[in-house]
């Protein structure tokens, strides 16, 4: 359940990687800031779940705060390429890495779909877990 538990909040920080611009390559990890992140994440025998979450943004890392108050630390990178990004937690021995698109794009908010989630090197089936979460600047 743990793990479950942590791939939900993973995929609810790469809501946040994007800006709100109508440019997906400025990307709001760029700069410093507070976003709130709504998540809806439907994973294979567990449900659905919806989540917000705040997230503050530094240079190349975050920290993703849930509900209970509990702040998860985070890296982050950009592939421009393929305009991608890839959002990487490590708890413990345990290494959550999830890709995602920007897929939405709004004066204020984007909207984001994950394209891949890996534990521990594991690749999770997009059969077995999807997510999408919306974003919006504080």
């Amino acid at each position: 359940m743990k793990t479950t538990i942590k791939l939900f909040f993973l995929a609810a920080i790469v809501t946040l990687i994007a800006s709100c611009a109508k440019n997906p390559e400025k990307l709001l990890v760029k700069k410093d800031g507070k976003w709130t992140a709504i998540s809806t994440t439907t994973l294979v025998g567990f449900g659905t779940f919806i989540d917000t979450t705040d997230v503050t943004f530094t240079d190349g890392s975050g920290t993703m705060t849930d509900n209970a108050g509990i702040s998860t630390p985070f890296t982050w990178s950009y592939d421009k390429k393929a305009a991608q990004i890839t959002l990487t937690q490590i708890d413990g021995a345990d290494t959550y890495v999830t890709v995602s698109n920007v897929t939405e794009i709004e004066t204020d908010s984007e909207k984001w779909t994950m394209v891949s989630s890996t534990v521990n090197g594991t690749l999770i089936s997009s059969a077995d877990l999807t997510s999408v979460m919306v974003l919006t600047r504080k």
